[in-house]
C-alpha cells in the first residue's frame, strides 16, 4: 500500500511538471494513472476536475470534484472550484453552496494556506451575491476578502458599490 502512494505522489509531481510546460493531456495521464495507483488521493482528483474545468469539461469536472469530496467532504480546493463548476452550469445556488461549504473546510498545504483560499472564495461568493442584487451579503464578503488581501482595489471599488445600493455605511 505504501509503494503505490509513493507511485502516486511520483505521478502527482508528474503531473504538475507537464503543466509548467503547459500539456495539459499529458498532465492528464499521469493524473489518471496515479488515480489507479491511489483512487482516494484527494489532490489528484481535484487536479483533474480543475483541468476538467478549464477545458470546459463541467460534467467531467463535476464527477471528478464530487469523487474528490466523497473522500474528504471538506476540502477547500474541490469545494472550491465545484463552486466554479456550478457557477459555469449557471446553478448559482449549487454554486453558493459549494462556496459557503467551502469557508467551513481546511486547505492542503499543497494547495497553499486556508486563508489564501478563503480569499478566493469569498470574491467569487461577493460576485455571484453580487450578480443577484444581494448587496449586503456581496459587501460582506468583499469585506472578508479585503481583510485577508487589501491589494486589490477594485474589491474596494466594488463594496463600495454594494453598499451604495444596499444603503450600508
Amino acid at each position: 500500500r505504501a509503494p503505490q502512494r509513493m507511485w502516486a505522489w511520483r505521478l502527482y509531481r508528474n503531473a504538475i511538471q507537464h503543466l509548467t510546460h503547459r500539456q495539459v493531456d499529458r498532465a492528464l495521464t499521469s493524473l489518471e494513472r496515479a488515480l489507479s495507483y491511489h483512487p482516494r488521493f484527494v489532490l489528484a482528483r481535484c487536479l483533474r476536475g480543475r483541468l476538467f474545468f478549464e477545458q470546459r469539461k463541467w460534467k467531467r469536472a463535476e464527477q471528478e470534484l464530487r469523487q474528490a469530496l466523497r473522500v474528504q467532504p471538506n476540502a477547500v480546493c474541490g469545494l472550491f472550484l465545484l463552486g466554479q463548476v456550478r457557477d459555469s452550469l449557471r446553478d448559482r445556488k449549487g454554486a453558493l453552496r459549494a462556496y459557503s461549504h467551502a469557508l467551513r473546510g481546511k486547505a492542503n498545504r499543497l494547495w497553499g494556506s486556508t486563508a489564501v483560499l478563503h480569499y478566493w472564495v469569498y470574491r467569487y461568493r461577493a460576485k455571484l451575491y453580487l450578480s443577484s442584487r444581494q448587496y449586503a451579503r456581496a459587501a460582506a464578503d468583499y469585506t472578508r476578502a479585503i481583510g485577508i488581501r487589501p491589494k486589490p482595489y477594485k474589491l474596494w471599488k466594488l463594496r463600495a458599490k454594494c453598499r451604495m445600493h444596499s444603503h450600508q455605511p
